[in-house]
């Protein structure tokens, strides 16, 4: 758990007792227990790993609407897929009390590339379907790898900026 020492100034609390409470936190995580420890580096890590495989899974189901529809609504799609998927992957990633600024640079960077990426193979394979039955449904890839990451982006970006005004105003 961080303090928030300027928060705690801004109450009223005299520098002792700042002190004080640091010294708490402190001796608490120092008494964790080393498996505890072990278990909350690893959280991070296997919720990231499952927020990719969904990112992939969620790509397979999507793939048949991108057979059906024009750009416009593929891209409308893709984006209300991806506004989802990120709302659950903010709901995880809020309740880890411990994530330091590389996490969120980490998800912010892992979750668009694995959109992009796996929106590329997709779309790649979606247009070798259309054209063995005749269907016009050809999209840009890159175009829909984009929307979804701005979509899985968006209510993480909601969520850091409405945490840092709360610091902020707290």
């Amino acid at each position: 758990m961080q303090l928030q020492e300027q928060n705690l100034r801004k109450k009223g609390w005299s520098e002792e007792e700042i002190e004080h409470a640091r010294e708490i936190l402190v001796r608490a995580e120092e008494k964790k227990h080393p498996k505890k420890i072990l278990l909350e580096k690893a959280l991070y890590w296997v919720m990231l790993l499952i927020i990719v495989i969904g990112t992939i899974i969620g790509a397979w189901v999507i793939e048949p609407i991108l057979l059906v529809t024009n750009t416009g609504q593929a891209v409308v799609a893709v984006v209300v897929f991806g506004l989802l998927f990120g709302s659950l992957a903010t709901i995880l990633f809020r309740d880890i009390e411990e994530l330091q600024i590389h996490h969120h640079i980490i998800s912010s960077l892992i979750i668009p590339l694995t959109a992009i990426i796996t929106s590329i193979i997709l779309t790649k394979q979606a247009a070798r379907i259309t054209a063995a039955i005749s269907l016009e449904a050809i999209h840009n890839p890159l175009l829909l790898g984009i929307a979804y990451s701005i979509g899985a982006l968006l209510p993480y970006l909601i969520f850091i900026t409405v945490k840092r005004k709360e610091h902020a105003v707290n």
